[in-house]
């Protein structure tokens, strides 16, 4: 049996921006991927990464974490719609 110990960690950061930000990056990408039809996380990388690097200026993470979460709506999406 693995002993795990949990930390409470409380933070003073306002991260109401960047979650904002990052909603509004995710919703880019599912234009740009429903405009283009890409359907694949690394096609919709590869075209948004250097926008969003130049626009945002967030740690590369967020660009690919937008673009993935993006993608997962699209294909939910198309799953459920009729």
């Amino acid at each position: 049996m693995e002993v795990v110990k949990a930390v409470v960690f409380k933070h003073n950061a306002d991260v109401k921006h960047l979650l904002e930000t990052f909603n509004q990056m995710v919703n880019e990408c599912m234009a740009y991927a429903l405009k283009n039809k890409i359907s694949f996380p690394m096609r919709l990388e590869k075209a948004l990464y250097d926008y969003f690097k130049q626009r945002y200026g967030f740690a590369t993470h967020y660009c690919v974490s937008a673009c993935r979460a993006a993608c997962g709506i699209i294909r939910s999406w198309r799953r459920l719609a009729p």
